[in-house]
């Protein structure tokens, strides 16, 4: 949905692609993009619009983003002081406390505030910078939390000895409180090669052929085996590398499951099937096969101003041009691909359940599939 909804913002003028992404992102964090600032409310006429122009698009559509669900609860919450989910809870435990955003915190604090709190975390593992997520969070605690007491996790019941003593030797040099770091005597040493190449292809092949080493020559099952890498162009290169040697693989920078266009294209036409109403799917089903540069968002505002001026949904200011009793400039291609869809509607018939999902999902399907 995203895609189109900043190509449409775009065309209302409100900046590039690239800001507008960032723009949803303090959307999403209720504007409260520094760990000093206070979230709920926008700091700018410029983000005032955005907001404004932003919402009035989910309103017509129908939709909601995933990510502002933290912001509805967040002013549910602040202006219902008599809401029973303030007292609900006896205990409230969060991990991963370093990557919540000053929104989510608040939030938390809110729910748990007649509640004992727990949080866990470590600063040096915030990693959610893009969600306005910030390591002061987690180390400024105890300022905004009065009685609070801290337990140091010091003892590593995760890993080899030699890993631990490595991770020691590399925290012994950070500013931090945490300046020892025990190992179990229960754990092995393990083994760390230190190994480099010349390129990250290169270093695909070579950790594939590591892999597949260890497989068959020390019998170590491949659902054992875990290898981290910093980027998904790092891991989608070591994926095809262990394929190519027939081992079985799970790539999880790859596990979206509508990633590939196709889907995407299927996926829509059964929840247009399932409701031809549907104002997100219907977007997305007018967009395809224009420029990827615009979505087909100059005749799209054209329809959907003329929607907002009459009270037509725009599956019915279709029908009506399809029709020919609506004229409205510049919407022809809009007008085709609408008629594509009423013709696979058509096709399809009354299959329902699983011969409706064959039919929409065949198992030899392909980008040549894409109507």
């Amino acid at each position: 949905m995203r895609g189109y909804l900043v190509h449409d913002l775009k065309h209302q003028g409100l900046g590039k692609i690239r800001d507008l992404r960032k723009n949803i992102k303090a959307y999403e964090s209720a504007w409260a993009r520094l760990q000093r600032d206070e979230p709920g409310w926008t700091q700018s006429d410029k983000d005032k619009e955005f907001e404004q122009k932003m919402e009035s698009w989910l309103r017509f559509h129908e939709s909601i983003l995933i990510g502002e669900v933290i912001p509805i609860a967040l002013q549910y919450l602040r202006y219902d002081p008599e809401s029973p989910y303030r007292r609900k809870f006896k205990h409230v435990i969060v991990d991963e406390y370093q990557d919540l955003n000053k929104a989510e915190q608040v939030l938390i604090d809110l729910l748990a505030g007649g509640a004992n709190l727990t949080v866990a975390g470590d600063d040096d593992q915030s990693i959610y910078a893009f969600k306005y997520a910030h390591p002061e969070g987690i180390k400024d605690f105890d300022l905004s939390h009065s009685n609070t007491h801290d337990e140091v996790l010091d003892d590593c019941r995760r890993c080899p000895k030699l890993i631990v003593r490595i991770a020691k030797e590399l925290i012994s040099r950070n500013d931090r409180y945490l300046k020892e770091l025990y190992e179990m005597p229960d754990k092995p040493d393990g083994e760390i090669h230190t190994l480099q190449w010349t390129g990250q292809r290169k270093e695909a092949k070579g950790l594939a052929k590591i892999i597949k080493y260890y497989v068959e020559s020390q019998g170590i099952e491949t659902g054992k085996i875990l290898i981290l890498a910093q980027r998904g162009d790092i891991a989608n290169m070591i994926f095809e590398e262990l394929r190519n040697l027939n081992l079985e693989v799970i790539n999880y920078y790859g596990d979206d499951l509508l990633k590939e266009v196709v889907a995407q294209e299927r996926f829509t036409l059964l929840n247009l099937i399932a409701d031809p109403d549907d104002r997100v799917a219907l977007r997305y089903w007018l967009s395809r096969g224009g420029s990827k540069s615009n979505w087909r968002e100059k005749p799209y505002s054209v329809l959907r101003k003329h929607c907002e001026q009459s009270g037509d949904s725009p599956s019915s200011a279709l029908e009506k041009m399809r029709g020919g009793t609506l004229q409205l400039e510049r919407c022809q291609p809009l007008i085709d691909r609408y008629s594509k869809l009423i013709k696979i509607r058509a096709d399809i018939g009354d299959e329902v359940g699983i011969e409706l999902v064959n039919q929409l999902f065949p198992g030899d399907m392909d980008e040549s599939d894409i109507p």
